[in-house]
C-alpha cells in the first residue's frame, strides 16, 4: 500500500516500501568485517554525493507512485557511476515505471526491497537502454555505528528502509530522533557521513539522519 504525504516545501511525494511477509535471508556484512580489526582507520566523513547530483536531483517519479524502492536503486547507480568515472549515469522515467511495474507488480502497490535487490541482481535495471547489475548485497546491523560507516564507505553509498515519521516529510533538512507519527514506509539511497550523522537523498534532495536518530 502506498501513502501520499506532504512535505514542508508544499510538494506531495509518495511512499511505497513494502514490508515483507517475514525476515529475508541475506548475507550479514558483520560475519565478514570487524571494524575493531581493520588495519586502516575509516574516513572521518565520506560523502558520495557531490559527483552523483545529476542523478540525486531527480525524483524518478516518487511523486506521483510509490516507486521509491527503485528511485533509490537508480540514485544509487548515479552514485556508483558518478564516482567511478566521472559520468553520472541515469535512468529515464519510463525506464523507472516499467521496473517499477515489472518487478513490483501492476498498479501502484509499492515493493519489497530484497524483491528488488534480487531481480537488480538477476536481471539488471535499464539507465538509457544499458542494462546495470549488482553482483549481490550484504544487510548490516544499523545499530552498529562503526559497521554502518565501514559499509558506507567499501560499498559506496547503501539502501535504507525506514518506516518514516510524521516530522521527517522534509528534504535538505536534518532527521533528529523523534516520536512523530509513522506516516508510512520509505526507501532512500545512503551517501554518505559524517561526524553530524548519515546522509541520504530523497525526492531529489539531501537530508542527515543524526546519529542519534539513525542508530
Amino acid at each position: 500500500m502506498t501513502q501520499t504525504v506532504s512535505l514542508c516545501d508544499g510538494r506531495s511525494v509518495k511512499l511505497g516500501r513494502i514490508r515483507p511477509a517475514s525476515r529475508p535471508q541475506a548475507l550479514n556484512f558483520g560475519n565478514y568485517f570487524d571494524p575493531a580489526k581493520a588495519t586502516m582507520a575509516l574516513p572521518a566523513s565520506v560523502d558520495w554525493s557531490q559527483k552523483a547530483m545529476d542523478s540525486i536531483r531527480r525524483v524518478y517519479l516518487n511523486d506521483q507512485y510509490g516507486d521509491c524502492v527503485i528511485a533509490g536503486k537508480y540514485h544509487q547507480v548515479g552514485i556508483w557511476s558518478g564516482n567511478d568515472s566521472g559520468n553520472t549515469v541515469v535512468g529515464t522515467d519510463q525506464e523507472v515505471y516499467s521496473a517499477y511495474q515489472r518487478i513490483c507488480g501492476p498498479g501502484d502497490n509499492g515493493c519489497v526491497i530484497t524483491e528488488v535487490l534480487d531481480y537488480f541482481r538477476q536481471n539488471g535495471l535499464k539507465f538509457n537502454g544499458q542494462v546495470h547489475k549488482i553482483d549481490g548485497y550484504v544487510q548490516a546491523d544499523w545499530t552498529n555505528k562503526e559497521l554502518v560507516k565501514a559499509g558506507i564507505y567499501l560499498f559506496g553509498g547503501g539502501t535504507l528502509g525506514i518506516n518514516l515519521p510524521q516530522a521527517w516529510t522534509c528534504t535538505n533538512c536534518t532527521w533528529s530522533a523523534t516520536n512523530t507519527g509513522i506516516v508510512g514506509g520509505h526507501d532512500v539511497c545512503i551517501c554518505g557521513y559524517n561526524d553530524k550523522g548519515v546522509q541520504i537523498c530523497t525526492w531529489g534532495g539531501i537530508v542527515t539522519i543524526t546519529w542519534d536518530a539513525f542508530t
